[in-house]
């Protein structure tokens, strides 16, 4: 790679500047081009100003104590949903884990957005993964439901079970169920 010298001079580097910054007056004494630059600058300070005076995206923490296990083997989970995908194994919202101690055990989530969430914990006692079913489709491990409504034979609605999230932390208990 060449590298070239150049002699700019103090004088030389004045002359330059004043060069460029007369062709820059010469282009903007053109109505036209003038009105063009001033949309230009008025449009980007819209969009610098709409930047930066957004609202941030306020958030918070679900703290969920799981209660009612039968034992401390394997690990809990939780699992969000929002409303559009209630209940769907595909549209888990976010997922925690958590050991379990004292057959208790307690999920710290990380910042979500505010809004309404439901929330399935599920006792991994074999730490497989996922939920295991007996031959007649009933759960073999624990299952719990935020707000702790009546499980019968079909799954609880969102309404059931959907939990507001509108500060910086919020105290929940699920109680876990065996079948």
């Amino acid at each position: 790679m060449t590298s070239t010298k150049t002699n700019l001079t103090p004088v030389r580097l004045v002359y330059e500047l004043s060069n460029r910054i007369r062709k820059k007056i010469q282009y903007y004494k053109n109505p036209k081009m003038l009105q063009d630059y001033t949309l230009k600058c008025l449009s980007s300070s819209f969009v610098l100003f709409l930047f930066f005076s957004a609202t941030p995206v306020q958030k918070g923490k679900f703290i969920i104590k799981v209660e009612g296990l039968r034992n401390s083997d394997g690990v809990v989970t939780v699992a969000l949903y929002e409303e559009d995908g209630h209940l769907s194994e595909d549209k888990v919202w976010a997922e925690f884990h958590s050991s379990i101690s004292g057959q208790k055990s307690t999920i710290v989530t990380d910042e979500i957005p505010f809004g309404e969430y439901s929330m399935v914990v599920i006792h991994d006692e074999n730490n497989n993964g996922k939920m295991d079913f007996n031959l007649v489709k009933m759960p073999k491990e624990g299952l719990g439901f935020s707000k702790n409504p009546k499980i019968g034979l079909s799954k609880p609605s969102f309404e059931d079970t959907k939990v507001n999230l509108n500060s910086n932390k919020r105290n929940l208990t699920i109680r876990v169920k065996y079948f």
